[in-house]
């Protein structure tokens, strides 16, 4: 994984992990159901981010 996403949140980052494609990208497999716990967790993650900025 080439940075730690979402940045300071070691069990969000180790969840997210086998989803995380090139460049941090998460992935989540069109013939999986979608993990809508952990997306939502992201979501909820991402406002802080923008703020602040990565690390």
């Amino acid at each position: 994984m080439s940075r730690m996403w979402p940045p300071g949140n070691r069990a969000l980052t180790t969840d997210i992990e086998p989803y995380v494609a090139a460049k941090g990208t998460p992935r989540f497999p069109l013939a999986d159901p979608n993990p809508l716990d952990l997306i939502g967790r992201i979501a909820a993650e991402l406002p802080g981010e923008r703020v602040t900025g990565p690390g």
